[in-house]
């Protein structure tokens, strides 16, 4: 507002949203600053808010200003006291941000205190037209394990996730006098869980000729939209295989994919047409899901393969990029250790035997001390070798297998 005094997913999280009412919520409340190092207004600055909720004090420090923009105040008047409003200067043809780092502090402390909850809503993304010539407003709140929520149909704001920055700016500098929260479709809500800490930025795209002055106001509070929907991060997809003993092995990563709760393999043999041959077998480590599947019928000649995401609620589906191998069917079978990644909680070693024998398996870490020792019986195919006893903390690890007709040793990697 001016100075006068990806891909979009929709979710049924915001059914609960929509209950809650804005006056219900734990607000905070930023006013009242006092520098209390570095010089006022520049890079380096730092500001301290007392009290801006029960038993937390918060400092905001400068931490960058781009394109030549100036910071007139940190917390100008006008709007709601409780919000925090810093004022910019925009030159002519310009674009830039001034980049603030909040901190949560225990009260009359300088220790660090984790907010369960830290939502942010910038208020009045707006433009305005300087000489016929665009100024277009925009915010980013930094993205930690969060998500970001917005007023989808007649949104003024084209809302991006740019790596942990979500993004919102004004597409149309429709010019809204003051400061308020009537008009939805130029605010948008970030929200960062169980954090101490987080980095926002405000800013503008000024196409005109004329210097531009810009009240900001960041909101520290939630807000119910009308045709409320989600912006996601695009998941992320990486996989490759191999072909041992005729048989197809394939692993990897599937990242950023928490709205997907259903994933498949497919198989195909010209690269076109595709048939689902099994779901992944997966293990998760906060966002990102690490995968192996084992494809025991393969034909000969080019495989393709490609991994599938399904969201089977907004029935939206996501592919990964195409992945070939090339099964020549002239590979001797051998005892080969079949799995490289294994679960921490449920350790199992999964072995293809060419002969049925007896063995004696130890268990090293890279360090060779020998964490687990236990006989073994293998029979001619695929075995499950289950780790019994000790869980193995997370690393690389060495099994080593002795028997009459050789020893064999295979690193792997506990998750």
């Amino acid at each position: 507002m001016r100075l006068t005094s990806t891909r979009i997913v929709f979710t049924f999280l915001f059914i609960v949203f929509s209950s809650l009412k804005s006056n219900s919520q734990d607000k905070y409340n930023f006013s009242g600053s006092s520098l209390v190092s570095g010089t006022a207004l520049s890079v380096g600055a730092v500001y301290k808010f007392t009290n801006v909720k029960s038993g937390v004090d918060a400092t905001v420090r400068v931490e960058a200003i781009t394109g030549g923009l100036t910071l007139t105040t940190i917390d100008g008047t006008g709007g709601f006291v409780e919000a925090l409003q810093p004022t910019i200067s925009v030159p002519p043809y310009s674009t830039g941000y001034v980049e603030l780092l909040i901190t949560f502090l225990v009260s009359g402390t300088a220790t660090p205190s984790i907010q369960p909850e830290i939502p942010i809503t910038p208020i009045d993304v707006d433009g305005q037209k300087y000489g016929g010539l665009p100024l277009y407003e925009f915010d980013e709140i930094q993205v930690t394990s969060g998500y970001t929520y917005f007023q989808y149909a007649g949104s003024e704001l084209n809302m991006t996730l740019n790596g942990t920055w979500a993004r919102g700016k004004n597409k149309v500098s429709i010019d809204y006098p003051g400061i308020d929260t009537a008009q939805k479709q130029v605010m948008f809500t970030t929200v960062n869980p169980s954090v101490t800490s987080i980095r926002v930025r405000v800013g503008a795209d000024n196409t005109s000729g004329s210097t531009a002055s810009r009240l900001r106001s960041l909101y520290f509070q939630k807000f119910n939209y009308p045709y409320t929907y989600v912006l996601e991060k695009e998941p992320s997809i990486t996989f490759e295989g191999i072909i041992r003993n005729s048989m197809a092995e394939l692993h990897g990563t599937i990242t950023d994919a928490q709205q997907y709760n259903v994933q498949t393999v497919e198989r195909s043999i010209d690269g076109i047409r595709f048939t689902e041959i099994g779901n992944l077998s997966v293990t998760e480590n906060n966002t990102t899901r690490y995968f192996s599947f084992f494809d025991a019928t393969i034909p000969v000649g080019k495989i393709y393969y490609r991994i599938k995401l399904v969201n089977t609620v907004s029935k939206s589906e996501k592919f990964s990029s195409i992945f070939v191998l090339q099964n020549s069917n002239d590979q001797k079978r051998e005892m080969t250790l079949i799995n490289t990644i294994v679960n921490k909680y449920n350790p199992v070693l999964i072995i293809d035997s060419k002969n049925e024998e007896t063995a004696d398996i130890s268990i090293l870490d890279f360090n060779g001390q020998i964490k687990n020792h236990f006989p073994a019986n293998f029979h001619t195919g695929i075995n499950r070798v289950i780790i019994p006893g000790t869980i193995l903390k997370s690393g690389y690890f060495v099994i080593v297998i002795r028997k009459k007709s050789g020893n064999k040793s295979y690193k792997f990697i506990v998750q």
